[in-house]
C-alpha cells in the first residue's frame, strides 16, 4: 500500500525496507521497487531505483549500506538478483526513469542499470533494446554533474559499438534509399 499510496517519505522508507528484504533473499521484494520506480513520487522513484541497484551490486553498493566491508557472508546472490530486476521489468523501468525522471532518480536509475549490466549480456542486450543507450547518452550530454558521470560510468558497461555498427549500417542504408551522401 505504501509504494502505490504513500507519501515520498513513505515510499523511501517502504524501499529502503523492501532493499533490506531483498538482501535477506525475500524474492516478493523486487516487483514492489519495480513498481515504485514506474509509478512512485520522484523521491520513491529515486530510492527504489538505489535499492534495485543495491541488490544488482550487493557487493559494491549495497554492503556500504547493510553492514560494510567484512560483513560476512553476502546475504544475497547478486548475479539471481539481475535476472530477477530483469524478468519483473526493472531494466523497462529504469530506462524510462532516466529518460524522463527527476535529475536524482534519473542519476540513480544510471548506476542502476550499470549495475545490471556487469556481467550480465542478457541484461545488456536488454538495456540496449529497451532505449538505455539513448537515454544515457542524452543524459550524459544534458543531465547534472551526477547525471553525467553515473551515465558515463552505465555507457561503459554496454555493448556501445554494436549499437554504433547499427547506427552506421541504418545511415547507410538511408543514404542509399535517398540517393544522397551527405545524411546524417
Amino acid at each position: 500500500a505504501l509504494v502505490a499510496n504513500g507519501t515520498a517519505h513513505r515510499q523511501k522508507r517502504a524501499a529502503w525496507v523492501l532493499a533490506t528484504l531483498g538482501c535477506d533473499g525475500c524474492d516478493g521484494a523486487i516487483p514492489p521497487l519495480v513498481a515504485l520506480v514506474t509509478n512512485g513520487a520522484a523521491g520513491g522513484q529515486e530510492a527504489a531505483a538505489e535499492a534495485l541497484g543495491w541488490l544488482a551490486d550487493y557487493y559494491t553498493y549495497g554492503r556500504h549500506y547493510f553492514g560494510g566491508a567484512g560483513a560476512g557472508p553476502r546475504p544475497t546472490d547478486d548475479a539471481v538478483n539481475r535476472v530477477a530486476i530483469a524478468a519483473a521489468g526493472g531494466i523497462e523501468a529504469l530506462v524510462a526513469l532516466v529518460r524522463s525522471g527527476a535529475a536524482g532518480g534519473q542519476a540513480t536509475a544510471a548506476l542502476a542499470l550499470q549495475h545490471l549490466a556487469d556481467d550480465n549480456a542478457a541484461n545488456k542486450a536488454a538495456i540496449v533494446a529497451a532505449g538505455g543507450v539513448e537515454a544515457l547518452v542524452a543524459l550524459l550530454l544534458n543531465g547534472s554533474d551526477r547525471c553525467k558521470s553515473n551515465a558515463k560510468w552505465a555507457l561503459t558497461e554496454l555493448p556501445i559499438a554494436e549499437y554504433v555498427s547499427r547506427l552506421q549500417s541504418e545511415n547507410a542504408s538511408l543514404k542509399r534509399q535517398l540517393g544522397e551522401e551527405d545524411v546524417v
